[in-house]
Order: C-alpha cells, then structure tokens, then sequence
C-alpha cells in the first residue's frame, strides 16, 4: 500500500527518502518574467555566460517561432515570429539552461539530489536579477518526469498505487497499447498538472523532455507551479521553488509504493 497522507496536495512534505537510481528521466525547473528585451541580443548574454561558463561551457542558439492569435474584422489570424532561444549545456550535455527574452529554465537528465538542482536553479535566478533585472515574474514551475520499463515495468503492479496503475490492472491490459490520464489539480502553492499511464514503444509525453524508446514504459509525469505576478527577487523565488519541488514529492510518494522505494534504492 502506498503511504497514507492526508493530502499530498497540502500541508508538510513527507521525509524525502533519497534514491540511488531514481528513475528520473527528466527534471526542469523555469521562470516567465516580464520581457527584457536586451535578451534578444546575442551580445548581451556575454555577462551571463561569464557568470555561468564554468558549468555550462557549451553555447548553442536555436531559432524557433511563435504563434500568435490576432483578432481582427474579419476574425481570428494567425502571425508567426522567429525567436531565438539561448542554450548554455555542460561539458556532459546532461545539463542545460535556456534564456528567452521573457524565460528562463535549468533542465537536467542526470539529476542527483533536490539541494544539488535547487542550488544551481537558485544560482542562475540570481545571475539573472543581477545582471538583467526584470521587473516582474508571472509564472514559476518545477517538473519531474518519471519512467518504468523492463523488469520494473513488468511489476508495476506492485510499485504503483492502484488507482494510478489503472486498465493495466485489468484483462484489457493484454490488448494495451496506450493509456494516459491526465489531470489538473489546486495544491498549495498553487497549480499542479499530473499525468501517467502506459506508452508504447516509441511514445512520448512530451519530446522535448521524454525521449522515445523501443520499447513499452509506464511515466509519471508531475508539473508543479504557481502563476502569479510578483516582483522578481531571488530569495523569494527560491523560497518558492522548494515549496514546489516539496510538493510535487509529496504527490510523488502520494503515486509510488515502499516497493518502489526498495526496489530504486531507498537510503535509511
């Protein structure tokens, strides 16, 4: 049976239990702020990559586009912009944080502990206020993708609270090919999207995070935010993330049973 709390959706966190092989496949943290548009000048990040070069050595531009909505007399029209996205990566490629004009994220597929990602999110935040200073944050959020394959896939069963293992509990498991469930949830702090269920093979939730393999998985997929407009100031932003990350474990450990605790490597 999974662990009984009150409500995984508020109130203290659950003692976290560290891993020694997470089944993490994807951990990302980011900041919307009001748009600072010196961010769209390649030669304006150099203050940036000094402050973080020593990390994230690796510099990468990509070009992408928006989409935007214009309502005009004769209805809804559609208007494309070209943005540029900055991509600083480590030495490994397996970190990598992502400057817009009006975001930034940290995102990490070698993840190792909350302290360890919290302190590098909190770093980066910090070198953003000192160096750009935007005015306002209107959206914060951490999210953390899990997934089982092979053997752990195959005991599912036993590592996952049931109402969250759904029809692959049932005889229409053997004709299963893909379920996801996807809800929206009021926590706390404020907002949380969850989403899991069985993929098949070559299935993703998302491609930018979630990587496709040949073969069938089960994820679990935890995006916890708040959406709100503040003043952008690093201690309180920090202070918040961890309220999220500690609320996206409380609902981690909400999922996940003491089997699947052991079976990954609970320490203590």
């Amino acid at each position: 049976m999974t662990q009984l709390l009150k409500s995984p959706l508020s109130g203290p966190p659950p003692t976290e239990i560290p891993l020694n092989r997470p089944p993490l496949e994807s951990v990302l943290g980011q900041i919307r702020f009001s748009t600072v548009l010196r961010l769209t000048s390649q030669a304006e990040l150099i203050p940036f990559q000094e402050a973080i070069r020593g990390r994230y050595p690796l510099f990468s531009p990509e070009q992408g586009a928006n989409v935007h909505i214009d309502i005009g007399p004769s209805g809804p029209v559609a208007r494309q912009e070209q943005s540029t996205v900055w991509r600083f990566l480590s030495s490994e490629r397996d970190w990598r944080v992502s400057l817009g004009s009006d975001w930034v994220a940290l995102e990490t597929k070698r993840y190792t502990s909350r302290d360890d990602f919290l302190a590098r999110l909190t770093e980066i935040v910090q070198h953003i206020e000192t160096i750009y200073r935007p005015n306002l944050v209107t959206r914060i959020g951490l999210r953390y993708i899990d997934r089982l394959t092979g053997p752990e896939l195959d005991r599912a069963n036993d590592l996952i609270a049931a109402p969250f293992f759904g029809v692959s509990g049932t005889e229409l498991s053997l004709g299963l090919k893909h379920s996801i469930t996807e809800t929206s949830l009021e926590t706390e702090e404020g907002g949380m999207v969850l989403r899991w269920g069985r993929l098949p093979p070559n299935g993703t939730v998302d491609p930018a995070l979630l990587a496709s393999i040949n073969e069938p998985s089960w994820v679990l997929d935890i995006d916890a935010f708040r959406e709100a407009q503040d003043e952008f100031r690093c201690d309180p932003l920090a202070k918040s993330f961890r309220l999220l990350a500690e609320r996206a474990y409380s609902v981690f450990r909400f999922v996940v049973t003491p089997d699947f605790l052991k079976t990954f490597g609970a320490q203590g």
